[in-house]
């Protein structure tokens, strides 16, 4: 199956809005780009999409044929794997920019001890928790989500391959269910047994609310890569999804503010941490509108710049794990500036320079393996 390239721009386009957020988040500054990047489609972020995406790719890749169960229990692990070491290496180095950062300028502490907590209180705990995935920095939180989700994937994979998908996705729904129920205060105990220093950080995402998108993502890329589900055999659910979508986008936009509904009153049904039902319907909407899309027009979204980046969303991932802590207190000094947005653009082109030098090293390694292949002809 040839890889969908409209998928990789939409990936692309989600890191984008990602890094533009993040870079304002963690410096506190104020930019009208947030009127297009945070959440501009309605109840639903970037952040969903690009673990929805993510999901569906992985369900797409690994269920393939020609990987029997124990290849794909293999390549998940190595994955997985892979993504640790990422997430290692920039925890690493956003700790030496921190160093680095407070031993020039004092007053950049206060903008790591936000972010980061538990290294200044326990600096020794915080390291070996780190490493353990139970202390997390904020903006840290995707790639553990990614690592927990790659290691059960393969048994989601084999379910639906003995037909027991159903029972795969019904444990995920049921999880989703009852996530509130696990909360983070339960890791009280764990924390101060470690040291009484220590305060509960394990991330903003709620994992067992937020697996339901990267499962049914994976299940969606199952089904296309057995070619078993016919989503467009009709207009009529197009025009339906169309019409909601329409409906929760004005809403979302402020134009029934005089019946009392905004935005609050929204999210009240669409949590972000614990993944509302109103936020998981607003994403499904968008994914089988654009699927609509690409089925009917397949280039219409295939941008070769986003697509870049979205072929290796990991690296350029870490990378703007790694530029927001580098450029933070020096963009803070900027928040109330006129070249405050002007920065922001020009810090996420810096993603492009990422995918490129990675590109560029990937097919050194390919003319490597070329050249020492033997010739059979």
């Amino acid at each position: 199956m040839n890889r969908i390239h409209a998928l990789d721009a939409l990936r692309g386009l989600l890191l984008v809005l990602m890094t533009i957020n993040h870079l304002v988040w963690i410096s506190g500054g104020n930019t009208f780009l947030q009127y297009f990047t945070l959440q501009p489609l309605g109840q639903v972020g970037a952040a969903e999409g690009f673990i929805f995406i993510s999901g569906l790719l992985a369900g797409l890749i690994y269920s393939a044929d020609k990987y029997s169960n124990k290849q794909v229990v293999s390549k998940a692990v190595h994955r997985a794997w892979t993504i640790y070491c990422y997430h290692i290496i920039c925890l690493l180095l956003v700790l030496a920019v921190a160093w680095i950062a407070i031993s020039i300028y004092p007053s950049a502490r206060d903008v790591y001890q936000t972010s980061m907590p538990n290294f200044f209180q326990a600096p020794e705990h915080a390291s070996w928790l780190s490493l353990l995935l139970l202390n997390r920095p904020a903006y840290f939180d995707i790639l553990p989500l990614y690592i927990i989700f790659m290691l059960v994937l393969p048994a989601v994979i084999i379910a639906f391959r003995r037909g027991y998908g159903w029972l795969a996705l019904a444990v995920s729904v049921a999880l989703w269910l009852s996530s509130s129920w696990f909360t983070q205060t339960s890791l009280t105990g764990l924390y101060q047994s470690v040291s009484p220093a220590l305060g509960i950080s394990v991330g903003y995402f709620d994992p067992w609310a937020w697996q339901l998108l990267f499962m049914m993502g994976a299940a969606i890329g199952y089904g296309k890569r057995q070619q078993s589900i016919n989503w467009y055999a009709s207009n009529v659910p197009v025009w339906i999804a169309l019409i909601v979508v329409a409906a929760i986008f004005i809403t979302h936009h402020g134009v029934f503010l005089s019946m009392g509904i905004h935005q609050g009153v929204l999210y009240q049904f669409a949590d972000k941490p614990e993944l509302g039902w109103l936020r998981i319907l607003n994403l499904l909407l968008w994914v089988y509108l654009l699927g609509f899309v690409i089925s009917r027009w397949p280039n219409a979204l295939n941008i070769p710049g986003l697509r870049l980046l979205g072929r290796h969303s990991l690296q350029v991932f870490a990378w703007q794990t790694l530029l927001i802590f580098i450029v933070a207190p020096y963009l803070q000094q900027l928040g109330d500036s006129g070249s405050y947005t002007l920065w922001l653009i020009l810090l996420t082109c810096t993603l492009f320079i990422a995918a490129f030098i990675h590109q560029q090293w990937q097919n050194k390694q390919r003319e490597k393996v070329q050249q020492t292949t033997p010739n059979l002809a």
